[in-house]
C-alpha cells in the first residue's frame, strides 16, 4: 500500500515543439534602399554617393547583428 504511487504508469511526449529565438527587433531593420532618378552624369554621381552610403549603413546592420550573434553563442 505504501507503494502505490509508484505504479503510476508513465506519460510519452510525442510531439515536437520547434522554439525560435529571435534577435531584438531594434538589431535587424530594413535597409534604406534609395531610388536612381539619374538623367545626367551630375545626377548620376550624386545617386551613385547616395547607394554607396546606404550600403555602408547596411552592411553596418549586418556586422553589427553578427557580433551580438557570436558574443550569445561563445560556448563557455
Amino acid at each position: 500500500m505504501l507503494l502505490s504511487s509508484c505504479a503510476k504508469t508513465t506519460e510519452y511526449i510525442t510531439t515536437t515543439e520547434t522554439v525560435y529565438v529571435l534577435p531584438p527587433s531594434g538589431l535587424v531593420v530594413p535597409c534604406y534602399k534609395p531610388r536612381v532618378m539619374a538623367t545626367t552624369a551630375k545626377e548620376l554621381s550624386a545617386d551613385t554617393l547616395k547607394l554607396k552610403s546606404a550600403l555602408r549603413e547596411c552592411a553596418q546592420y549586418v556586422d553589427d547583428y553578427l557580433k551580438w550573434r557570436e558574443m550569445k553563442h561563445k560556448p563557455d
